[in-house]
């Protein structure tokens, strides 16, 4: 659990948010008629994740679920060297798989996830 390792401060997290597919649903341009304050639903691929981020959060999401639509489930988000800046970005970016995605969608769902918002070095890990 990210709290448990990492302090408090640094966590981002989006709670009791409803979730909302971007359009269009790669998130790599502004996103048009995004319901404010709900989580940002994106699909995986065509541009870095922050630069998703970067226009979920212009658009007033408060939390951003990237969905890996690839058959394997142990793709970790990373950040490139060709990323927009993220000094600035505070809300929290999760990745979750395909099927999950449909979880999510249901009518009405909300969600809640904490995670690290900020690059954090292991070696600044609380006790």
């Amino acid at each position: 659990c990210p709290e448990c390792a990492f302090d408090p401060s640094a966590l981002g997290s989006a709670s009791d948010a409803l979730v909302a597919e971007a359009s269009p649903s790669d998130g790599c341009q502004a996103l048009q008629s995004f319901p404010h304050g709900a989580v940002c639903l994106v699909q995986r691929g065509a541009c870095p994740y922050a630069t998703k981020a970067s226009f979920c959060a212009q658009a007033g999401a408060v939390g951003v679920i990237v969905v890996n639509y690839a058959s394997s489930s142990g793709t970790v988000m990373v950040r490139s060297s060709d990323d927009v800046d993220v000094s600035d970005l505070v809300i929290p970016v999760v990745l979750i798989s395909d099927s999950d995605s449909q979880k999510v969608l249901l009518p009405g769902r909300r969600v809640t996830f904490p995670l690290v918002s900020q690059e954090i070095s292991p070696d600044k890990r609380a006790p």
